[in-house]
């Protein structure tokens, strides 16, 4: 893998996020991780302990969960919530992976499942950590129990939110 290449590729693809290019910078996330080979430095990290491959697979992981958020943006719901269980799975205590998840979740009119992810995750953390979810995510839930418009895309916050297994007499 050329970290040089996959680097400056996610550089672009961030700058683009930030214009609100998301298509550009879901074509540049994808083609940032489509050079990624096996695990980095793998077979030099012995001789070459700086290059450790945990700080690369940090890398990695950024990028991976930048192009789940262009694929969020791009309303590409049902392709996203698959990815980003599996990547809950595989980093179960990662929180930026669980907000993700849950907005997407909420997003397609899954919002009680949404609920059900927030609920495990702070399960997960209180027992195993001791902690409690960030300010970020703890918004997000509140934001979810009360189906705040401001949740749904620029486009969708027109008409108001009524997601699929909502009983709408209990908003509160």
């Amino acid at each position: 893998m050329d970290i040089h290449v996959f680097t400056i590729l996610c550089s672009r693809a961030q700058k683009s996020m930030d214009l609100g290019d998301y298509d550009r910078a879901l074509k540049l996330y994808e083609q940032a991780l489509g050079i990624w080979r096996g695990p980095a430095f793998g077979e030099f990290e012995d001789m070459f302990p700086y290059l450790s491959g945990s700080v690369w697979e940090e890398y990695r992981t950024v990028a991976l969960e930048g192009q789940m958020e262009a694929k969020l943006a791009l309303e590409r719901y049902r392709e996203v919530i698959p990815e980003l269980t599996l990547f809950q799975v595989e980093h179960p205590y990662r929180e930026s992976v669980t907000y993700l998840l849950m907005l997407a979740l909420y997003r397609s009119g899954r919002g009680p499942e949404a609920l059900q992810f927030y609920d495990r995750y702070l399960e997960r953390i209180s027992e195993a950590l001791g902690s409690d979810p960030g300010p970020q995510l703890a918004g997000l839930h509140l934001q979810i129990l009360r189906q705040d418009a401001a949740l749904l895309p620029a486009g969708h916050r027109s008409s108001p939110v009524s997601p699929i297994g909502w009983d709408e007499g209990s908003q509160d």
